[in-house]
């Protein structure tokens, strides 16, 4: 971020230190004035370098105001801390950080400001003091010759290739966000509905109570399913695991570490969580005094490989654990992160400890009824049974998929704001070289054509220059690019540092803006009347 921020401020600066040398070309008939008038080369340069402070302290009012409504618009991109913040991707990137005004970031902006007008001032403050009043004399002061440009060039060689290297951060970015967001993360979040449930009373009524309630919210209009389940996808904090091994399986008894969930029996449906073979728990599952377990594919496929898991047996890796009949295989899902392979997951059935201190469980409802409105259902029948149980933290399965990723979504927007507004301040740039080039060209090309030039021909050289900066801005943009990937490659997921699809896309972007702004001043040259030319 903070490299984008310096990149974005150096392309302002350069544009401002471009048209700052066009304007001391512009007025070294004034300077040169001053010098044979006495005036040192020191003298000249504070007053070049004053107007630049001068336009520094208008701007920096403005941007101060301008960052700070734009705090809120910050505010609203930033990135949840979701449980798994030990992720990068999970992490929030604006902890700790207030959109308050303070004085550290006046401060800070009137030293950007500072720097700013030192550094991008100076040269255009050096050219004009280098004026030799002797040779424009000499030359009957013709304010007409063309300046110098190459210090031009550069400038916009490198505004190119700055705007280049943050369009292929933020293209990247923005493919490992769409690859994110394509990922299958083994069920279905649309639709579904989480709320926290706890209650202090254990006793055999209050469960018996609780488990009606249960039945009951399936009844609600617009509510398809509800199941139970200790765990919420995405929260490390209530994802352990235990070591369990086949009976008769593969590995014989070497035990493999597996995610543990106890759930209700109508979870799957709820969740869209596809059956591979066998079948879902079923509410008569309870009542067997069996073990019944449903494991997913990477379980079974590390506990009994191509062997058909149905019907095998499995147990913990805890003194006294009874044996465990695996009833069905479900797909995998991924508890763990969006980015994170799934894990080998066990499924058993989510019961209550008689004597316990407190029940505690989430609810997953699948509904057509939003947020809010699902909420404010389930609490209606919570009061209506009597149940003693309180409700909190109600939660959409699409927002915490979207928490999730929210952390990259942050950077790639980010990104893409500083890119976009570089490239069209590079276009202005180059814009801005070629205007300059032909304006002060006009008696030269008006000569070309009185001499037989075509005005076709003469555009197409103009084009051609123009085309070479871009293909060099391009060039150092796309090098240094790939040598500073890596800064990103943190937050990218899918994809490459070198994505070809990425690179070849900027490339294309870049140089079909820097095109056209080459084309629309260069095509002045076509309007030119050679004869008028000749009389300027």
């Amino acid at each position: 971020m903070a490299a984008a921020v310096i990149g974005l401020l150096a392309i302002v600066c350069a544009n401002i230190a471009s048209i700052l040398l066009a304007r001391g070309h512009a007025r070294r008939g004034e300077m040169g004035v001053r010098i044979a008038l006495g005036a040192s080369p020191g003298r000249v340069t504070r007053q070049v370098l004053t107007e630049c402070a001068l336009l520094a302290a208008v701007a920096l009012p403005c941007g101060i105001l301008l960052g700070w409504y734009c705090a809120d618009a910050l505010a609203s991109f930033r990135p949840a801390l979701p449980q798994s913040f030990v992720l990068l991707r999970g992490t929030d990137l604006l902890a700790g950080a207030t959109f308050e005004p303070n004085a550290r970031v006046l401060l800070f902006g009137c030293a950007v400001a500072a720097v700013a007008t030192i550094v991008f001032g100076i040269w255009p403050a050096i050219a004009a003091s280098r004026v030799d009043a002797k040779k424009l004399i000499a030359t009957s002061g013709d304010l007409h010759a063309t300046a110098p440009v190459r210090g031009r060039y550069a400038l916009v060689v490198s505004q190119i290739a700055v705007a280049t290297i943050l369009l292929i951060s933020a293209g990247l970015t923005l493919r490992s966000l769409g690859a994110l967001l394509r990922v299958d993360l083994g069920f279905r979040p649309e639709g579904v509905v989480t709320l926290n449930v706890a209650s202090a009373d254990t006793s055999a009524s209050a469960r018996v109570r609780r488990r009606d309630l249960i039945t009951q919210l399936s009844s609600i209009p617009g509510v398809s399913n509800v199941a139970t389940s200790g765990c919420v996808p995405f929260d490390l904090a209530c994802v352990f695991t235990l070591g369990v091994h086949a009976l008769g399986g593969v590995g014989g008894d070497r035990p493999i570490e597996a995610e543990l969930h106890g759930v209700s029996s109508d979870y799957f449906r709820t969740m869209g969580i596809s059956l591979v073979e066998g079948r879902w728990f079923m509410p008569e599952d309870t009542a067997t005094g069996r073990a019944p377990v449903v494991i997913s594919e990477a379980a079974a496929w590390q506990l009994y490989g191509k062997v058909d898991a149905v019907g095998k047996q499995i147990a913990f890796e805890q003194p006294g654990a009874r044996r465990m009949d695996v009833i069905g295989v479900v797909r995998d899902v991924r508890f763990r992160s969006v980015d994170a392979a799934a894990s080998a997951a066990i499924y058993t059935l989510e019961g209550e400890t008689a004597g316990a201190p407190r029940f505690a469980t989430t609810l997953f409802v699948r509904t057509r009824m939003t947020g809010p409105a699902t909420a404010s259902a389930v609490g209606q029948a919570i009061r209506a049974s009597g149940a003693p149980m309180s409700m909190a933290r109600v939660r959409t399965l699409t927002e915490i998929v979207r928490a999730e990723t929210s952390t990259t979504r942050f950077v790639a927007a980010l990104l893409m704001g500083f890119a976009l507004t570089a490239l069209l301040l590079a276009g202005l740039g180059i814009y801005g070289v070629v205007a300059y080039t032909v304006s002060h060209r006009t008696k030269e090309l008006g000569l070309r054509m009185v001499l037989g030039a075509n005005d076709h021909g003469l555009l197409i050289a103009i084009m051609r220059r123009g085309s070479l900066l871009v293909a060099a801005g391009l060039s150092l943009g796309v090098v240094v690019a790939l040598a500073t990937s890596r800064l990103v490659s943190s937050f990218l997921y899918g994809i490459t540092i070198v994505d070809v699809a990425t690179y070849v896309g900027v490339i294309v972007v870049v140089g079909a803006v820097g095109m056209a702004a080459t084309f629309v001043p260069a095509r002045r040259i076509l309007r030119i009347d050679p004869t008028s030319a000749l009389r300027v």
